[in-house]
């Protein structure tokens, strides 16, 4: 197959990786075969719709917390914190949490209001002004792919999910605990398209709030990321995980 002509057929082969973006390292990867390919992008018409069709030949984590994190076979994992249950939570640990579950990919684009991807835990009731001495910090990204195995240019699928923000603010205001708050969280992408066939979009939900200061507040969330990625009617999920602590920043798990 030639460079230029980017078609999948029947036998062609999808690699897909998942890479941490600090070090190189791959790890997952999947193969899969196309059985049916796609019609070309356009060339569908009236009621019948486009399928594809694939089948799973290998998959393979190098990663093991993120293998257990994805161990229910490409399923969503449990996101037990949402809504106004994890407000609730949060509540009763004094803490206002500002968004539990936002949208990073929607319809193959990243979504670039960084308003919209932004939490916090800060005291209940206050905001941003009210805290002095916040430090920045960036976790380690991933990055998603999905290549043709035969045309190592085409990549048809890529995802990059970042973590950065600020960690370590102090109160500026009385009435506010002796603590190190989190003012600003974002789970974000840089970097996100998907070619024909293919489709992708990612949200983020804080899925854990707690609060590990013994005297002082030092509030922690853990953030879970689903990468929902695939081709026409056959789709995949891989979830991600960050954690935002007031007293130490942000890390990848």
């Amino acid at each position: 197959m030639s460079d230029d002509k980017r078609e999948l057929k029947p036998g062609s082969r999808l690699i897909v990786t998942l890479t941490n973006d600090d070090t190189g390292d791959v790890v997952m990867q999947e193969e899969h075969e196309v059985l049916q390919p796609a019609p070309a992008k356009g060339t569908t018409r009236g009621a019948t719709p486009a399928t594809m069709e694939t089948r799973l030949v290998s998959q393979q984590w190098q990663d093991p917390v993120l293998a257990a994190l994805n161990s229910d076979d490409g399923a969503p994992a449990t996101r037990t914190t949402r809504g106004g249950a994890g407000a609730a939570e949060a509540a009763k640990l004094g803490l206002d949490v500002a968004k539990f579950a936002w949208e990073v990919v929607k319809d193959n684009k990243a979504v670039v209001d960084a308003k919209a991807t932004t939490t916090s835990a800060l005291h209940k009731g206050t905001g941003g002004l009210d805290y002095q001495g916040a430090r920045s910090s960036k976790a380690s990204s991933y990055t998603l792919s999905v290549r043709d195995s035969w045309i190592k240019s085409w990549e048809l699928v890529h995802a990059q999910v970042a973590c950065e923000g600020t960690f370590g603010a102090t109160p500026r205001v009385d009435g506010i605990p002796a603590g190190q708050y989190l003012p600003a969280v974002q789970v974000y992408s840089p970097k996100a398209n998907a070619d024909w066939p293919c489709q992708l979009s990612v949200s983020a939900t804080v899925s854990a709030v707690s609060n590990m200061g013994r005297g002082n507040v030092d509030p922690m969330i853990t953030i879970l990321v689903g990468v929902d990625y695939g081709w026409i009617a056959q789709k995949r999920h891989v979830t991600v995980k960050f954690t935002a602590r007031g007293s130490q920043g942000l890390r990848r798990g």
